[in-house]
Parts: structure tokens; C-alpha cells; sequence
């Protein structure tokens, strides 16, 4: 009997043990709510040139800037009052021609070169370390995110700043677009090791979108054309002037003179008048240095051509052909020039 009830307390008593030791394990595990939980969100963007609707016109050659519709921003969960070091990284994208070295956005035959910036001066490049990404510019950008006491926490709005390079003036108008998994981004509980981390968990959004929308346009720069001093009009007096036309690249244009301000817009090109009060002189306006083609406002006598993105130079021949002299003094004329696209 005395050995039946030992055996029975020895029994009880390793149960007992046995009990306590699972209860201890369980308790000393790691909670899975105290691992640190991150996301990121935002980044798109759209070019708009100012003062263009919906587009951008890359003509002027200068740069166009534009900021992200929505700014990046960091989300984490984990443990109460922790703080979670955030590397966001953006990558090169799916560039024109596949560069590893420039960002662009791609059109169907064409690149328009760009780039991201942490700051609206745009000096410092948003790139990436090589941790999630290719490796790009001087790398992503590090942020530390503040849980709070409900183990939530989030980062300030970080603005893209997008920037089309300039002096791009051939790129032929169409839609262009830059993409990719981005914004990147590699994070951990916050510890003496700066971005990029070497043990963080790594994810990415489904996509940042950058677009642009180049128009076609055209501009033009004409020059004054003067005939100079004349004493008498028995025979004829010529002059020339150049006319620039610069429309974007693979856009058709033709371009018209009207009849002028004296004559009227619809006045033969040969019979153009300059004033002076009533008095008036005729005079006509050529494509050709022979004055045997004349430059009017019709599809019959105007100039056609096809633009490269640069200034293309067009001569405007012009002849005051022998008349009566009226009364000395100065006689000028206003023609409007007209470019269709």
C-alpha cells in the first residue's frame, strides 16, 4: 500500500511538473502581435506644362516640374511605442530602351528623360540602395516611424518631386509613361543601423504611375521686312526677310500671309499695299527669290512642311513692283501670319 501511494504521488507530482512546464513555454513564446507590420502608399504623378491644358509642350525647351498627386506615406503596426526604421526606395522603372542609368518616361518611338527628387529644388535625387531595387542615384529615402500606444504609427507625407529634363524639343507628341513597383521599401524595429537595413522585411506597392501627354504645337518668329529708302518707283524694289517655324516634331503644318491691314486679308498676295494716311504703294509677297510664287493664306499659295522639333527657316521674298510715286515719307503694312497644325 505504502509503495501504491508513492507511486501514485511520484505520478501526480510529474504531471504536475509537466503541466507547469508547458504553461511556462507557452508563455515565454513571442507574441505575434509585436512583430512590426509596414506599408507604403502614393507616389503617382502627372506633367502639366503651365499655362497647357492637359499637356505638356515641350517646344520652349525649358524643364517642367511636377508633384506627386499623392505623397508617399509609411503605415506601421507592432509593438506599443516602438519605433520602426522605414527605407523607401524608388526605382529606375521601366524606362525608354530599357537604361539603367537614366529614368524616362516611354512613349511608342520615343523617351522623354525625367527624374524624382526628395526636394522641390531639386537637387536631391529619390533613388534606390539596391536593397528592393536596381541600384539608382545616391539612394531612397530613411524614415523613422513612431508607434503609438495603440502599436500604430505612420510617416509625414513625403512629396515626389517629379522633373521632365529640358531642352527636349524633338520628342514627337504622343503619351508617355513611367512605372514600376515602386515606392520600394525595406523596414525594421529601429536599432543603431542606418538605411539600407540588413535584416528588414521587404515589399513593395503595386505601382507608382508617372504620365505625360506631349502636345503638338508650333511657334513662330517672324522678322520686320524692309524695302529701305527709295527715291522713285520706276522699277522694281525687292527685299527679303526670314520667318522661323518650330512645331513639334513628325506634326504636318502649312503656313499662310493674309492680304495684310491696308488691302485687307483677303487681298491678292501680289497686291498688297503699304499706307502712309491715304497715299499707298502696292506690293506683293513671294516664296521664291524669282518671284514667281506667291505667299497668300489659301492651300494654293501657302508653305507646307513637316516639323522637326527645331526652328525651321523659311525666306519671304517681297517686291514693290513699278508704279507711280506718290508722296514721300513712310509707308508699312501689317500681315498676320498664320501656322496650322
Amino acid at each position: 500500500m505504502t509503495k501504491a501511494g508513492t507511486g501514485r504521488i511520484t505520478f501526480a507530482g510529474l504531471c504536475g511538473a509537466l503541466a507547469a512546464l508547458l504553461v511556462a513555454c507557452t508563455v515565454a513564446g513571442v507574441s505575434p502581435a509585436s512583430a512590426q507590420t509596414c506599408t507604403v502608399t502614393g507616389g503617382s504623378g502627372t506633367y502639366v506644362s503651365s499655362g497647357v491644358v492637359g499637356g505638356v509642350d515641350v517646344l520652349s525647351g525649358a524643364a517642367i516640374s511636377a508633384v506627386s498627386s499623392a505623397p508617399v506615406v509609411v503605415n506601421c503596426t507592432g509593438a506599443a511605442n516602438r519605433v520602426v526604421r522605414a527605407c523607401v526606395e524608388l526605382g529606375v522603372g521601366n524606362n525608354y530602351q530599357a537604361s539603367l542609368t537614366q529614368r524616362s518616361l516611354a512613349g511608342a518611338n520615343a523617351g522623354l528623360v525625367h527624374d524624382f527628387y526628395t526636394n522641390a529644388a531639386h537637387s536631391t535625387i529619390w533613388g534606390a540602395w539596391g536593397t528592393y531595387f536596381y541600384p539608382y542615384g545616391p539612394g531612397g529615402v530613411q524614415v523613422d516611424v513612431t508607434l503609438g500606444a495603440n502599436g500604430k504609427g505612420a510617416s509625414a507625407a513625403m512629396p515626389i518631386y517629379g522633373l521632365i529634363a529640358a531642352n527636349q524639343q524633338t520628342v514627337p507628341p504622343g503619351t508617355y509613361t513611367w512605372t514600376t513597383a515602386s515606392p520600394g521599401l525595406e523596414y525594421a524595429y529601429l536599432g543603431t543601423t542606418p538605411c539600407p537595413l540588413t535584416n528588414g522585411v521587404q515589399i513593395a506597392t503595386s505601382g507608382a504611375t508617372w504620365t505625360a501627354n506631349v502636345i503638338k504645337n508650333c511657334l513662330l518668329t517672324p522678322s520686320p521686312l524692309n524695302f529701305g529708302a527709295v527715291s522713285v518707283l520706276t522699277s522694281a524694289v525687292t527685299a527679303s526677310t526670314t520667318l522661323g517655324v518650330q512645331c513639334t516634331n513628325t506634326t504636318p503644318y502649312s503656313v499662310g500671309l493674309d492680304g495684310g491691314v491696308t488691302a485687307g486679308t483677303g487681298a491678292s498676295p501680289t497686291a498688297r499695299q503699304l499706307a502712309k494716311g491715304a497715299a499707298r504703294v502696292t506690293y506683293g509677297l513671294y516664296q521664291d527669290a524669282a518671284h514667281a510664287t506667291p505667299w497668300g493664306n489659301t492651300s494654293a499659295n501657302w508653305v507646307a512642311g513637316t516639323g522637326t522639333g527645331l526652328v525651321q527657316n523659311y525666306a519671304i521674298y517681297g517686291q514693290v513692283p513699278a508704279q507711280t510715286t506718290p508722296a514721300s515719307g513712310a509707308y508699312s503694312d501689317t500681315v498676320t501670319v498664320t501656322v496650322t497644325f
